[in-house]
């Protein structure tokens, strides 16, 4: 018999305890179900709630009286839901909709399967039974072949694919998510993407955001992506795709073109069992390769350059995460990582390490994971010699806090005043020992900042404008 590899919630056992004897039938239903026969952990717990000879407003007064003193009430227009706070947790159940020639419709006596019939895919049009009365085991509720298509790593939309996708279009981006679960889209599902891919114009940007960002929580982010492009579907999310879509790099150290790579990096931090924001700036750093390749003859012919693509690719990223509506934190963090992703390769002293440092601030991490699966996509690489310089930088800033700034310093600019310099020149000073942290050339401990305040102080004119200047500390 099919299981759920997943017991369900306390509070939705508790919840359909409390509602025997009802009438009412509760079902677990979509992902949460379809999560459960993989076996994998859901977040989602969402429910359909029938009765038969109930309508809704009836249903809603039978509840709050069964439930009480649990507040219960109701959500939504055309997909109603009732809203009930149990056991410390919101849960909302669903009433089962169809579509009517005056739109859509929500009542508890309709069918389950014809709610079924409405979802996107196979895969989420599954039902098992919580609370039904006359139901004397639980049984998988499955009328369009889901848990097949589960067996299978098939994607198939519920009935037409056109249908499904032109109802939503933000669906096109569900089936990537699900590509980059182990779900491959079917020849009708990619047929209907491609034809359909320009209304993801007219889909919120905000909601493109939501399912983009989600895409990356996925094991297989790569695969997601390349059905993505396969499908058309990236130049309407990333404008700037077309610029790098197979352009050759005509490099020594690469062999695949330039979209072909980013998905490469990708891949490889997908293996890595990278964070999310690191797959994401996997995706775009090499997004300004296609305005800053440049062509000369070498000894085995044509040789591409890229100077500057990092700082190019970093405002190209801006403006994609600009138009999806990003948050302003991780826009901030990946277009940083953008910047920096040449920089762990360069380091090749303590000093330079430790300035990288400073300037990742709490994403160095990311920063070397970047770097790590940028490098293991080139050609020869050698992943000994990418772990040890990883290695030397982790080494050099050890003992500096992520995001070094003077405000770190272990020496207060009450301390310097002290000393009789003046507002300004306590800044000049704080300035200038957070170089001196940084360069490795003082540890940052207040007796040794403060003595080599002094040691700077007796060696020249208090007054001058020069006082601190940027001079290797002598210990």
């Amino acid at each position: 018999m099919t299981k759920l590899l997943f017991a369900p919630a306390r509070e939705l056992l508790s919840l359909c305890r409390t509602l025997e004897g009802s009438g009412c039938e509760v079902y677990l239903v979509g992902g949460a179900v379809r999560d459960g026969l993989r076996g994998m952990p859901s977040q989602d717990h969402d429910l359909l709630v029938r009765h038969p000879h109930l309508s809704a407003p009836e249903l809603l007064t039978q509840l709050r009286e069964r439930l009480a003193p649990a507040p219960v009430f109701e959500v939504g227009a055309a997909f109603k839901v009732l809203k009930v706070r149990w056991e410390g947790e919101w849960l909302d159940l669903a009433l089962p909709s169809q579509q009517t020639d005056g739109g859509w419709q929500s009542d508890p006596r309709l069918p389950l399967q014809g709610d079924l019939a409405r979802r996107d895919f196979t895969v989420n049009a599954l039902a098992w039974p919580l609370c039904v009365p006359a139901v004397d085991a639980p049984k998988l509720i499955d009328p369009f072949g889901g848990q097949d298509d589960l067996r299978a790593g098939r994607l198939r939309a519920v009935g037409s694919a056109l249908d499904r996708l032109n109802e939503d279009p933000l669906r096109i981006l569900r089936a990537a998510r699900f590509a980059a679960q182990g779900l491959h889209p079917d020849a009708e599902l990619s047929a209907a993407a491609r034809q359909l891919a320009p209304r993801l114009t007219k889909v919120a940007p905000e909601r493109l955001w939501q399912e983009w960002t989600r895409l990356f929580t996925a094991p297989r982010s790569a695969q997601g992506l390349r059905w993505l492009a396969e499908v058309g579907a990236m130049p309407l999310l990333v404008p700037f795709w077309p610029e790098v879509d197979g352009l050759e790099q005509h490099s020594p150290y690469h062999a695949q073109t330039v979209s072909d790579h980013l998905l490469s990096v990708v891949g490889e931090l997908d293996r890595m069992g990278a964070a999310p924001l690191t797959k994401q700036a996997g995706f775009f750093h090499d997004l300004g390769k296609g305005r800053t390749r440049t062509l000369s003859a070498g000894p085995h012919g044509l040789c591409g350059h890229f100077y500057g693509h990092e700082k190019v690719g970093a405002e190209l990223t801006r403006q994609v995460l600009d138009r999806l509506r990003a948050d302003h934190r991780r826009s901030r963090e990946l277009v940083t990582l953008v910047r920096l992703h040449m920089r762990p390769g360069q380091v090749q002293t303590r000093a330079a390490a430790r300035r990288l440092a400073a300037a990742a601030g709490n994403l160095l991490e990311p920063l070397l994971d970047l770097y790590a699966a940028d490098r293991l996509a080139h050609i020869g690489a050698n992943p000994e010699q990418i772990a040890a310089q990883q290695g030397r930088i982790r080494a050099a800033t050890a003992d500096l806090p992520r995001g070094f700034t003077q405000h770190d310093l272990a020496l207060s600019g009450h301390a310097l005043l002290e000393l009789g310099l003046s507002p300004q020149q306590v800044g000049q000073a704080k300035r200038w020992l957070t170089g001196q942290v940084l360069e490795g050339n003082l540890p940052n401990q207040s007796a040794e900042l403060l003595e080599r305040v002094k040691i700077q102080l007796s060696q020249t004119n208090k007054a001058c404008s020069t006082l601190f200047s940027n001079e290797k500390a002598k210990h």
